[in-house]
């Protein structure tokens, strides 16, 4: 599953974002240009102004993912130190390699975790595969709407997709969130946004902090 796949890089990028010892961490859609291009990673680095970028692979085979994060020097050009995983697909194992996976990169370069942060990046934000893939899905379908197409069509979709999330975990924070965006983006095609819009993002907002009080989406 793509969507899956896609999804743990999000995440590892959303986990190195609330290490604050880190000045600067960039989302995957920042180096999505580079994918089917082959510049040099001092080229990578001197372009977005970043010192490490990670770089990795990842194959699910029958119920087994197989995933390889590559933290590579952007100065030196070389690669500082590889991470293998390989685990079965279920809740208690593919949802736990988010924070171990920053939390090792922060040990590597010898970055400060403290004890709150710690303590997030050991909850994920759902422990449902399905309502997880169903919510990156969505995510997709807001970023076509931003970076490609700018079609309406993109939010309906992403919009119903974060419902079915909702109904695959109903506590999953970050799907309110998603329906928060939707509505956002919806504001953005015309000229003015009406009270009720803006107290209805707020309500969908305030529901994913209720669950999720460190929900980076949601603040």
């Amino acid at each position: 599953d793509n969507f899956i796949i896609d999804g743990i890089f999000d995440e590892i990028t959303n986990s190195l974002q609330k290490i604050k010892s880190f000045s600067r961490v960039l989302p995957r859609n920042s180096v999505e240009k580079y994918r089917n291009s082959a510049p040099s990673c001092p080229e990578i680095g001197r372009e977005l102004n970043v010192n490490y970028l990670l770089s990795g692979s990842a194959q699910i085979i029958k119920n087994t993912l197989k995933l390889n994060i590559s933290l590579i020097s952007t100065r030196e050009d070389r690669i500082i130190k590889t991470y293998p995983f390989s685990m079965k697909i279920s809740p208690g194992e593919i949802f736990q390699i988010y924070g171990e996976i920053a939390q090792s990169i922060a040990n590597e370069l010898n970055e400060e975790i403290t004890p709150d942060e710690r303590k997030f990046l050991d909850h994920p934000s759902t422990l449902s595969i399905s309502a997880y893939s169903s919510y990156q899905r969505g995510i997709d379908k807001l970023s076509e709407f931003m970076f490609i197409s700018y079609e309406r069509k993109n939010l309906v979709e992403a919009n119903d997709i974060f419902k079915v999330a909702l109904q695959e975990d109903p506590n999953f924070a970050d799907a309110y969130v998603g329906l928060a965006k939707v509505l956002l983006y919806q504001q953005s095609t015309i000229k003015y946004t009406t009270k009720t819009v803006q107290d209805s993002i707020k309500l969908l907002l305030d529901k994913a902090i209720s669950l999720n009080y460190n929900s980076d989406q949601a603040h």
